[in-house]
């Protein structure tokens, strides 16, 4: 943990949109909630270099989570290269737990 949260991951979002070398960003255990959530997966958009996000015990809640959906769905595929998306303890709830299983 390195206590980031939403003013961090809304600067790593930013930074994601440009990124071409960074493959794993691992950012378990801070305190990003639904705005980090959204903007990481913003920055995710169209990004094709980065593989895998670690976003485990975080505070994403459904919101995060729903974006996240809408980014990784199956009309943005060959948009993102993420493989692998951790968002394990975010108290996603019901409503995002649906959602990344539709696209799982």
């Amino acid at each position: 943990s390195n206590r980031i949260g939403n003013l961090g991951a809304k600067a790593l979002g930013a930074m994601l949109k440009d990124n071409k070398m960074l493959h794993t960003l691992e950012l378990g255990h801070n305190i990003i909630g639904a705005e980090g959530g959204i903007a990481l997966a913003q920055g995710l958009d169209e990004n094709k270099f980065l593989v895998c996000l670690e976003l485990q015990s975080n505070r994403i809640g459904a919101e995060g989570a729903l974006e996240f959906a809408r980014v990784l769905d199956e009309d943005n595929i060959g948009k993102t290269g993420l493989s692998t998306l951790n968002i394990a303890c975010n108290s996603i709830g019901d409503v995002g737990g649906s959602k990344m299983q539709a696209i799982a």
